[in-house]
């Protein structure tokens, strides 16, 4: 992906330079900028349409099929929507959204309070444009032909080869059809996902790092507890086993009694963790306050490394000698 910018005429001779591209290359292009929207087709409201605040988007025919931009509904740009042909637009699904989820194909919009009118032909996925932890915007699309004013904007690139070599090629191109025409920022877009994902994955890094250290702390305390109750119960456990108790039935009644207790934790902390996930949704992004499989994979791994933590004690709690332990007291 590069930035460029380019005035009418430039966009003109770049959209028709694509065949200056490597064969295995394949170029759309988008150049952004913002507006109202005003919807009146079949719409009884009382200031005779409804309104959206949407991201302008000017894209040329191949744009959606180059980021894999899916089509919902209705059709993509062709070379027939030209700059003397009827102007069109595609809505993405969020602005359908905020308008009531009509089928708005065949309806009418304007940026310019009725001066220019467009017509919807097609409904294409949302796109989150600026960054993955944000909503997608409400976003419209217009062709690229019919784009209007001086715009800065991105030329996307799909290749088969290595992106080192398509950046040279971009260059080359956009040169042959302007050479005033300035090119910056070509990035891959491997390279913006993982700059857009650097603070989260930083952060879930940290986190796990602190919960692992957490969970090991935890663990040496439960089994310091058990262990430190068994060496004061020895001469108990030398009586039960002169009094017929076996080493299983030992073991088991200090691991149920140890496991008792880290029932007792998780069930407060599931409380505590449903009840602090209402005070956190609002940091929290499509992500669920109380999702069941999250909850129920970490009372499976915390009861597992009770397990473990009490398994140490419990087994020297079954191997005590009766008689040893009664001469010890």
């Amino acid at each position: 992906m590069a930035t460029a910018a380019a005035s009418p005429a430039g966009r003109r001779r770049l959209q028709q330079g694509d065949g200056s591209l490597p064969s295995r290359t394949r170029a759309s292009k988008s150049l952004g900028a913002g507006g109202r929207w005003r919807e009146i087709d079949g719409v009884a409201s009382d200031d005779g349409g409804l309104v959206a605040t949407a991201d302008l988007r000017v894209a040329s025919p191949g744009y959606f099929a180059t980021l894999g931009i899916p089509l919902v509904r209705g059709r993509t740009f062709g070379t027939l929507d030209h700059e003397a042909a009827e102007p069109v637009v595609l809505l993405n699904e969020a602005i359908t959204r905020e308008w009531g989820g009509r089928d708005s194909i065949g309806s009418r919009v304007s940026p310019d309070g009725g001066q220019t009118w467009y017509t919807v032909v097609g409904i294409v996925g949302d796109v989150r444009q600026f960054g993955l932890d944000r909503r997608a915007e409400a976003q419209v699309y217009v062709p690229l032909a019919q784009a209007r004013g001086n715009l800065t904007g991105q030329v996307v690139v799909t290749t088969s080869g290595a992106a080192s070599g398509a950046v040279a090629a971009i260059r080359s191109a956009v040169r042959a059809v302007d050479p005033d025409m300035p090119v910056e920022n070509v990035r891959t877009l491997d390279e913006i996902r993982a700059a857009s994902l650097a603070a989260p994955r930083l952060t879930a890094a940290l986190l796990s790092i602190f919960a692992a250290s957490a969970l090991a702390v935890a663990v040496a305390g439960v089994s310091g507890m058990v262990a430190t109750s068994v060496s004061r119960r020895q001469r108990e456990f030398g009586v039960r086993m002169a009094l017929g108790a076996t080493a299983e039935g030992l073991l088991t009644m200090v691991l149920r009694q140890g496991l008792t207790l880290v029932a007792v934790g998780l069930g407060l902390g599931i409380v505590l963790a449903l009840a602090l996930g209402r005070v956190l949704r609002g940091h929290l992004f499509e992500t669920p306050t109380a999702d069941p499989m999250a909850i129920a994979g970490v009372a499976v791994l915390l009861t597992a490394a009770a397990v473990l933590a009490c398994l140490e004690p419990a087994w020297r709690a079954a191997r005590v000698d009766p008689v040893s332990a009664m001469r010890s007291e």
